[in-house]
């Protein structure tokens, strides 16, 4: 209420339907990403037991699980794997295996999953989601990788409003008349 009071009156309705507008593509963007934990929930208990990891099952639902927060699911299981399969002292073949269904995984997820469920859920197109993930991890880190698709998404919805706004102007009408 306090920022609504510090929102000029003639824009306030504006204001309050752009607010409306994060709003539902946030939430969207939390539903793709519950989506994709549910869907690495699957993949990677079956990539594990194809890969004969001792515990496959319980393994790869904690890393996909661990998928809520993006990119902790390469920590998780990187470590988780590691750590299970000196314990049952596995053969190189199957430390392979293991890393190669992990990665296989992985790229699936980088390059097909996360980019088509979270484009389609926050409105934006596969490619922004990974160009925005890529330069907001570059340029901010890892606290770059957690906010890019929220603020992207909140660009996408500033700039849509932005423009429409701007068709309203009597100047956008002037040249519209023009040409």
């Amino acid at each position: 209420l306090f920022v609504l009071n510090l929102v000029p009156y003639d824009v306030r309705d504006i204001f309050l339907v752009f607010v409306g507008e994060v709003d539902k593509r946030l939430k969207a963007v939390i539903r793709g990403q519950i989506f994709i934990v549910l869907i690495l929930c699957v993949l990677y208990p079956i990539a594990f037991s194809i890969a004969n990891l001792p515990t496959a099952f319980a393994v790869g639902i904690i890393v996909g699980l661990s998928r809520f927060v993006p990119y902790m699911d390469v920590i998780v299981g990187v470590f988780l794997s590691f750590f299970i399969l000196i314990v049952n002292s596995a053969s190189g073949s199957t430390v392979l295996a293991v890393y190669s269904a992990f990665l296989i995984v992985q790229f699936l997820d980088v390059f097909f999953i996360t980019p088509r469920i979270i484009g389609q859920f926050s409105g934006l197109q596969p490619y922004v989601v990974v160009i925005a993930v890529i330069c907001f991890g570059s340029w901010f880190g890892f606290y770059g990788v957690l906010l890019a698709i929220p603020l992207s998404t909140i660009a996408k919805v500033a700039i849509k409003y932005t423009i429409n706004s701007y068709r309203k102007t009597n100047f956008f009408k002037k040249t519209e008349q023009t040409l």
